[in-house]
């Protein structure tokens, strides 16, 4: 047989195979290959864009659709993160959070994770729970890939697991009278939650050949993050897309992350970009993110504003704050998880997460249930502090300096299968009939799980 003959049946033979791999599915833009984690039990989808790149004329423009590719894209490699200034790495967030150093960058940025046990894969009637998670980092700082977020051991729970990058400060949450001009629904800023907000629709319309359940996903995150879920949770946009809610050391009712007014928010950053001595839009865009930056630092060093960098009432994603979306009854009626670290910071514990569980009581069929983390973390002082329970959430345990026991392992298993059970049936406690090791809170009976080593 000739060398062309063998050459031509060897290439028909690779296709075929292409062909027969499960692995490869196809989702909005084209499709996507994955990696298998070391053990072989769960498939890894790095980096798949959910919208366009928010680069050139699309920067401070709400996410728009995904732009297709040829062939089949390899998902191996987390996307970029989005622009942002790093944590020092001789600060404390940065020793433990960030020891590995910058990670790369830039605005094309909005892509998302999915992890997904082995055999879920292709099989679109797996119908199995999704869990979306959002970063926290005060909508400045954060990526989907720091060094305690991993979906692996979630997806060994049988729970299709989505971890998202989303758009960050004055790149996420710039507002500005010529940006609200060329809006459709006139309005600007916000760019980070309609990231979000895509993100999950990207989930709702393609997690199924993951293995995934569009009808029951839920929607889950610390700091930042937990403060998102809650804009999320009074949306009117993401209404009929989220069964259920987890919201970590994110603060009650109130607090940061869900207020502010759109005429104010423009005149703030019509004030920044006269101050820079610009003009129109297209110089703006112009701009690199380090010019944008100085350009805010400046800003705010001489006149004492600061233009807006968290979500706020728009009248679009968000209509209302949290107090008037309970009062109104605009509020998910859904099964909820709220709580905090012990030594948190002041506006996300005690008696602030007391008043949302009762004021969710009031309106609320579902059950809600409420924790505190106490475990103070081995190594030094520094306690029970803000973030320290995520290395117990995705049970990343020993990935840091900290001189980590056996029962933080069995801690962070332990808070897993609650989180995991949680979004399975809406009750940690497992399956209808399973005992109650953690009551609902009611008012009557406010009862908040502790955990800690034992």
């Amino acid at each position: 047989m000739k060398a062309s003959h063998i050459l031509g049946l060897l290439a028909l033979c690779l296709s075929i195979v292409s062909c027969q791999d499960k692995t490869i599915l196809t989702v909005e833009g084209g499709k996507i290959s994955g990696i298998s984690n070391e053990k072989g039990d769960v498939m890894m989808y790095k980096g798949i864009p959910y919208a366009a790149p928010p680069v050139g004329d699309l920067r401070w423009v709400k996410p728009q659709p995904v732009v297709p590719w040829e062939g089949v894209r390899a998902c191996n490699d987390y996307g970029l993160a989005s622009w942002q200034v790093w944590n020092s790495l001789e600060s404390f967030t940065g020793k433990e959070f960030y020891y590995q150093g910058p990670q790369p960058m830039g605005e094309d940025c909005l892509t998302l994770n999915v992890w997904t046990p082995k055999w879920a894969v292709g099989n679109k009637n797996a119908k199995l729970p999704v869990a979306m998670y959002i970063h926290g980092g005060g909508f400045t700082i954060g990526l989907s890939n720091h060094c305690a977020l991993d979906g692996e051991y979630w997806a060994q729970q049988d729970v299709v697991t989505v971890i998202i990058n989303y758009r960050l400060g004055n790149l996420g949450f710039f507002c500005h009278p010529l940006l609200s001009q060329e809006d459709p629904d006139g309005v600007s800023g916000n760019y980070g939650l309609y990231d979000q907000l895509a993100a999950l629709d990207w989930i709702c319309n393609n997690i199924e050949p993951f293995g995934g359940d569009p009808n029951n996903i839920t929607v889950f995150g610390q700091s930042a993050g937990a403060m998102s879920v809650k804009d999320l949770i009074i949306s009117p946009l993401a209404k009929g897309k989220i069964a259920k809610a987890i919201m970590q050391s994110g603060g009650g009712v109130g607090g940061p992350g869900n207020s502010g007014i759109s005429v104010q928010n423009d005149i703030i950053g019509q004030e920044m970009m006269e101050f820079g001595g610009y003009t129109t839009l297209e110089q703006m865009r112009a701009l690199s993110p380090e010019e944008i930056n100085d350009l805010a630092n400046r800003f705010s060093a001489e006149t004492g504003k600061r233009a807006v960098t968290s979500p706020y009432v728009d009248g679009v994603i968000m209509t209302e704050d949290m107090y008037e979306a309970i009062e109104n009854g605009n509020i998910l009626d859904i099964p909820y998880i709220i709580g905090a670290t012990a030594d948190d910071l002041p506006f996300g514990k005690g008696s602030v997460l007391d008043e949302f569980c009762n004021l969710i009581n009031t309106v609320s069929s579902q059950p809600i249930y409420q924790y505190s983390f106490d475990r103070k973390l081995p190594g030094d002082d520094s306690g029970a502090f803000h973030g320290s329970d995520l290395w117990y959430t995705f049970h990343t345990v020993g990935r840091n300096w900290r001189p980590w026991t056996k029962e933080d392992y069995a801690l962070s298993e332990e808070m897993i299968a609650y989180w995991t059970n949680f979004v399975k049936y809406g009750d940690p406690n497992g399956p209808e009939g399973s005992e109650t090791s953690w009551p609902a809170y009611t008012i009557p009976n406010p009862y908040k799980k502790v955990f800690d080593v034992k």
